[in-house]
């Protein structure tokens, strides 16, 4: 897990609070690995070089707490790619992952959703039916 202190602060939610909101959102955590998953255990990261893909860097702390992850499973190389990055997270991140690649930087960047036509959420049944198609592709199955 993963805070930015200085957002929480500036939000004016405490530690306690913070550790709240965590245990209320857990169990939605636990419910979207196991649909994703299907059940199936996360793949060896050992010794692997992995790329992290991101819709954008804001505060960065999704992409931060994923990076950190991957190294704590022993990955080799974590690589980060996003499409857009506030300058600040950029930077910061660059100083935990192996490289952070980025079409867009800005010191200005405010959302990122403001960076995209269509900015709609994504649904469990489309991020399952991407990940099953991708993992044929990575098994060598037709389409």
């Amino acid at each position: 897990m993963v805070a930015d202190h200085a957002v929480l602060k500036s939000l004016g939610i405490s530690e306690r609070r913070f550790e709240e909101l965590v245990a209320r959102e857990w169990p939605e955590l636990e419910r979207r690995i196991w649909t994703y998953r299907g059940g199936r255990a996360l793949p060896a990261m050992e010794g692997r070089d992995v790329v992290v893909v991101d819709d954008g860097l804001a505060t960065g702390v999704t992409a931060e707490a994923a990076v950190r992850s991957l190294r704590r499973a022993g990955a080799r190389r974590v690589i980060l790619a996003v499409p857009t990055a506030a300058s600040d997270s950029a930077r910061r991140l660059a100083g935990i992952a192996d490289e952070v690649v980025f079409l867009i930087e800005s010191d200005h960047f405010v959302a990122v959703g403001l960076w995209y036509e269509d900015f709609t959420q994504t649904s469990d049944e489309e991020v399952v039916h991407l990940l099953e198609h991708s993992r044929h592709r990575a098994d060598g199955e037709p389409r």
